[in-house]
């Protein structure tokens, strides 16, 4: 609908004054977005959705249940939508639907005395020959014949900012955070061109009024503040459906991740979602902006994915290293520590070694003591023995001596044959052998 142009989110959201295509001189986009709080605003206005007619707010009715109206009804709608009957007749269906479309909530039907109809309100107390809709259908016309051009040529010469886009989007309740997809059409609404019957005022106090010069009726709405409400809420509507339609699952108005192997796949040729364009209003340098996070870039969007996705590829692979590392280290880790309860063990073992050792040496030493105290024992036996041996010889040699002496002495006394026989020894018999003689046979 409008080019898509804006300016950046520090630009000056006022620009100078620019002549419609109407040929009537028009308010900055200061005034325009004053509607919606403007920046100067210290609260922000939200549009009076009771005081505005849009046909979703309608009440549902069978149209194709409803009489067709004549052509000559037809006629006369389009007359007063402003519609050439041989120019326009593409947008003679908007005449029928204003014919057939049900009036507002609080409105009622009537018909005089001559049959003409006309419509009172009933808050107002207040009737009119010209149906409720009648000034939404004009909107419509207006904007499929020229609005959109004007609109686009506007936009042009004094861009919408960020800021304006915002303050738009609040005015016509849009959250700037989640319904990004309806942010288009608050950056259309800023410069949203007069229709020809209709000029804008300040008052005193600087609310922006709109005046209908034919009709001579004020009002603080935009004459096209229903067009775009009702682009909202159709919006809203479609997006609602897809929803339910897709499992309540909400609909992703635009991609907004990408992966490594989206790199080669992005170019200039569209603008990723959800960055906006704009047009810097002083010196015309095309920029982007995303309302989501609220930043500014003045090279295309794709290249800062790009660059994501480079940062995101070397995290991606730094992380692999650095699981690569932990594992490496772990089974480091893992080895250290079988090498050192393999250390421990061969420690304990060196150990109980070492004491083993020294209970052996003390058994070793306990033996040669004892072995010395044996063999001391044996020589101090075999110095008895042989102390018995030289006592035994000393008592022998005595013994012979003594009876040498008493041989000496009988043979003094009586002669040799007063000695008795020498017994020779040699054939004396054996002692020992007599006895185990004696014990075998017993």
């Amino acid at each position: 609908m409008a080019a898509e142009t804006a300016a950046p989110a520090g630009a000056a959201a006022s620009g100078p004054s620019a002549t419609g295509g109407d040929g009537k001189t028009q308010s900055s986009n200061a005034n325009t977005v004053a509607r919606a709080g403007g920046p100067a605003s210290t609260s922000y206005k939200v549009i009076d959705e009771s005081a505005v007619t849009v046909p979703s707010k309608l009440p549902v009715v069978d149209r194709d249940s409803l009489p067709r109206p004549s052509g000559a009804e037809v006629a006369d709608a389009a007359r007063r939508l402003d519609i050439d009957l041989v120019f326009d007749a593409d947008l003679l269906y908007i005449a029928e639907e204003l014919l057939l479309s049900p009036v507002p909530p609080g409105w009622e039907t009537h018909d005089d005395d001559q049959g003409r109809r006309y419509y009172s309100n009933k808050a107002t107390i207040k009737t009119q020959w010209q149906h409720p809709m009648e000034e939404y259908y004009k909107g419509v016309v207006f904007m499929r014949k020229e609005g959109e051009q004007l609109l686009e040529e506007k936009a042009s010469r004094s861009p919408p900012t960020p800021e304006e886009t915002r303050e738009m989007a609040r005015y016509f309740g849009i959250d700037t955070k989640t319904e990004l997809d309806l942010l288009e059409i608050a950056k259309a609404a800023v410069n949203a061109p007069l229709p020809p019957e209709w000029e804008e005022y300040e008052d005193d106090s600087g609310e922006v009024l709109f005046c209908n010069i034919i009709s001579k009726k004020t009002s603080e709405h935009h004459p096209l503040d229903a067009y775009f409400l009702e682009l909202v809420r159709q919006r809203r509507s479609a997006t609602a459906a897809a929803t339910a339609a897709n499992g309540g699952k909400p609909m992703e108005s635009g991609r907004e991740t990408f992966g490594v192997t989206d790199f080669w796949q992005l170019n200039e040729q569209y603008i990723p979602y959800p960055w906006m364009e704009f047009v810097h209003p002083k010196n015309g340098q095309l920029y982007f902006y995303n309302f989501k996070d609220n930043v500014a870039a003045y090279c295309h969007p794709v290249h800062l994915i790009r660059e994501q996705l480079k940062v995101a590829a070397a995290v991606g692979v730094q992380k692999v290293f650095r699981g690569w590392k932990a594992r490496k280290d772990s089974v480091s880790a893992e080895f250290h520590a079988a090498a050192s309860k393999i250390q421990r063990v061969f420690r304990g073992k060196k150990g109980r070694d070492g004491v083993q050792g020294m209970v052996h040496e003390k058994l070793v030493k306990a033996a040669k003591r004892i072995q010395r105290g044996w063999r001391s024992k044996v020589a101090r036996g075999e110095e008895d023995l042989r102390e018995q041996i030289v006592a035994a010889k000393v008592i022998q040699n005595r013994f012979k001596i003594r009876a040498a002496r008493r041989r000496a002495a009988l043979q003094e006394r009586f002669g040799p044959r007063a000695l008795p026989p020498r017994v020779d020894q040699r054939v004396l018999p054996d002692l020992r052998a007599l006895k185990d003689q004696v014990t075998e046979l017993l």
